[in-house]
């Protein structure tokens, strides 16, 4: 009886599917470390913490039971306008569920809509859906046109 895949298989399909979104920056294995890997875009960065379940499914309360000392990490990431903290699980039927994570709750992050099919019934892992980031509500706390960077001096 075999025991599955072997450890970082879901780290790299991970890696692959950052690699889809935009630029991406792996952490060093070390102790302490609070996420994965880091997904630079356009206006924002993410930081992604992979993690396997032997479930087909998680709910995120399910998430937060089973996965609380990683999301207690991921929250010591402070979030702004332009950083999200994201959690990846990668289910035993070998599919992705992403979740957002907030300070005070988790809100999955429902995948693209399927592509159209190619023909072919082989399923490449590092070809699943991405997370669709545009369903979701605005989560920033500042409001239109009042955002000042902190790093730039009020204007003389």
């Amino acid at each position: 009886m075999t025991r599955g895949p072997p450890p970082g298989v879901g780290l790299k399909e991970a890696k692959a599917l950052a690699n889809r979104q935009g630029k991406f920056c792996q952490n060093t294995k070390g102790r302490g470390i609070l996420y994965d890997f880091a997904i630079y875009l356009a206006f924002f960065t993410i930081h992604v913490r992979v993690r396997r379940t032997r479930m087909i499914a998680i709910t995120p309360a399910e998430v937060l039971f089973a996965y609380g000392r990683d999301i207690a990490r991921l929250r010591r990431v402070p979030v702004t306008a332009v950083s999200l903290r994201e959690l990846w699980v990668r289910t035993s039927a070998a599919t992705w569920q992403y979740f957002l994570v907030l300070d005070d709750q988790i809100v999955e992050i429902p995948a693209e809509a399927m592509p159209e099919n190619t023909g072919s019934d082989r399923h490449l892992r590092e070809d699943a859906l991405l997370p669709d980031r545009s369903t979701l509500p605005a989560m920033s706390s500042h409001k239109e046109g009042t955002f000042a960077c902190p790093l730039m001096g009020l204007p003389k």
